[in-house]
């Protein structure tokens, strides 16, 4: 009987030993894993800030004959993949891809009155996503 008190006082501490380590794996693998998305995420906000201060954009218009037609000038290092134009509480998305030191013409959506001021905010991709850098907007009024 001292003998079976013996081996089950055994079989209890590896298993408690064995439970022990293999909650410790896991608990290390979950920090790795949230550490790696939590650089990750801060290497992509610091990439997003970097290409966006890099980034510009230069509106001309014609206010008086032709007051629909917006030239739109990159000035920055990257090309833009689109630009949002936005007037009070509306905003579209204007599909221009403009290379650098290269120009496009936009005809302005009816909704946006140019005789009042409205906004050009460039669309950059960094690394096949969409991030509006919302830092270099053009503001624009006749």
């Amino acid at each position: 009987m001292n003998m079976a008190k013996k081996g089950d006082v055994i079989i209890s501490w590896v298993l408690l030993v064995g439970f022990v380590i293999g909650l410790a794996v896991i608990v290390t693998m979950w920090v790795k894993d949230r550490a790696e998305k939590q650089v990750g995420e801060q290497v992509d906000q610091a990439e997003q800030e970097m290409r966006c201060a890099e980034t510009a954009v230069n509106i001309a218009m014609d206010c008086t004959n032709a007051p629909r037609e917006v030239k739109l000038t990159n000035t920055g290092k990257f090309t833009i993949q689109k630009v949002k134009i936005r007037q009070g509480t509306f905003n579209y998305d204007a599909p221009l891809v403009i290379a650098p030191q290269q120009t496009q013409t936009e005809t302005l959506n009816t909704n946006i009155d140019p005789l009042q001021p409205f906004d050009v905010l460039p669309i950059i991709a960094i690394n096949e996503k969409e991030v509006v850098c919302a830092t270099r907007k053009s503001a624009y009024k006749c």
